[in-house]
């Protein structure tokens, strides 16, 4: 992936989760496969650019962060229940 300013190794990631009820969240976890490096930061991408994860935990090899459906990360901004 080709993101301006930034470093990608280990590139994009997409992904689509239900929750129980329209409007729940749920937490991510991102293992990647070596350390992340200090000062690294988790990124949502859209055509309109790349913006970091507000509250997304970087540890070891692991990204966490929260999702809740019809907020801002997620893709298609509907409480559907679906993420």
């Amino acid at each position: 992936m080709n993101t301006p300013g930034y470093q990608t190794p280990y590139g994009a990631i997409a992904f689509t989760a239900r929750v129980e009820r329209p409007g729940d969240s749920l937490t991510v976890t991102l293992t990647f496969p070596g350390p992340i490096p200090q000062g690294a930061v988790l990124l949502k991408c859209t055509g309109q650019g790349c913006n970091p994860i507000q509250g997304a935990q970087l540890s070891g090899n692991t990204a966490t962060f929260q999702v809740r459906d019809g907020g801002p990360l997620d893709a298609d901004g509907q409480t559907n229940g679906e993420v």
